[in-house]
C-alpha cells in the first residue's frame, strides 16, 4: 500500500523531522481533498467527543460549580444530539455546530 501512495503522489519525508511533522489533521496526499482534510479534525475531535458517554462525566467532576456545570451539561446534551444526527445520517455540510466548538474549546481550558 506504501508503494501505491507513492506511485499516486504521496511525498515521502526524507528524514524523521519531516516524519514528525505528519498529523492527521494535515492532508499531506494528494488524493485527499480540502473538504475531506477538513472532515478528519471534526470527526475526531467534535462527533466522537459527543458521542462518547465518558465525555459528561469527566465534566461533571471536573467542573464544581453548579451553574457552569448545568449550562455545560445542557449545551453537552444538545451538541451530543446533534453530533448523533449527523452521524447517522453521515451529514457533515454547514458544520455551525463544529464552528462554535472550536471557537468554544480556544477560549475555554474544560473542553
Amino acid at each position: 500500500m506504501y508503494e501505491d501512495s507513492i506511485r499516486l503522489g504521496f511525498k515521502e519525508p526524507k528524514n524523521l523531522v519531516e516524519w514528525g511533522k505528519i498529523t492527521y489533521f494535515e492532508r499531506p496526499v494528494p488524493w485527499v481533498n480540502k473538504s475531506q482534510g477538513r472532515l478528519v479534525p471534526m470527526i475526531s475531535n467534535y462527533i466522537f467527543m459527543f458521542l462518547d458517554s465518558d465525555t459528561i462525566v469527566w465534566a461533571k467532576v471536573k467542573i464544581k460549580n453548579k451553574i457552569f456545570r448545568a449550562i455545560f451539561i445542557c449545551f453537552f446534551q444538545t451538541a451530543s444530539f446533534i453530533a448523533r444526527l449527523r452521524w447517522k445520517y453521515k451529514f457533515f455540510q454547514l458544520p455551525i455546530d463544529y464552528k462554535l466548538f472550536t471557537f468554544a474549546k480556544s477560549v475555554n481550558r474544560w473542553i
